[in-house]
């Protein structure tokens, strides 16, 4: 009984160790909503449709303390995201750069929507001039 009670305060002790890092050291208002928005446009690369401020996974934990150092000690918006997206890929990022190899995911749904409505006419054209039997 003692045991499961050591264990159970110990893993307690922890979790409340892992998120109190960002109270131990201050950092101005405006940093710290800098660091709210990084965190809500930075995927959590475990949970994968989470962002960073949404989830509680040890690697988002990890990152998350990455990112609030790098605030800490002055790099802009765009140096974090370079340095997590050289580090862990452009999968970070929920929204990626319009690259050669991300041009897909930003002109697919386009073409998509153009093509099913150039069919939905094309079908409603012929079904008009197409006699009834």
């Amino acid at each position: 009984m003692r045991v499961w009670l050591f264990i159970t305060l110990m893993l307690m002790s922890s979790w409340v160790n892992a998120y109190s890092f960002e109270q131990a050291t201050s950092i101005s208002q405006v940093q710290e909503v800098r660091y709210n928005h990084l965190l809500g446009e930075l995927r959590c690369l475990v949970c994968q449709n989470q962002s960073l401020a949404d989830s509680n996974a040890p690697l988002a934990l990890d990152l998350k303390r990455e990112v609030y150092d790098q605030i800490k000690i002055g790099k802009t918006d765009d140096e974090i995201k370079t340095f997590l997206v050289s580090r862990y890929g452009e999968y970070i990022l929920f929204k990626p750069q319009f690259t050669k190899t991300t041009f897909v995911l930003w002109l697919g749904p386009v073409v998509f929507l153009v093509g099913s409505f150039i069919i939905l006419f094309i079908s409603i054209r012929r079904q008009k001039t197409d006699p009834i039997v």
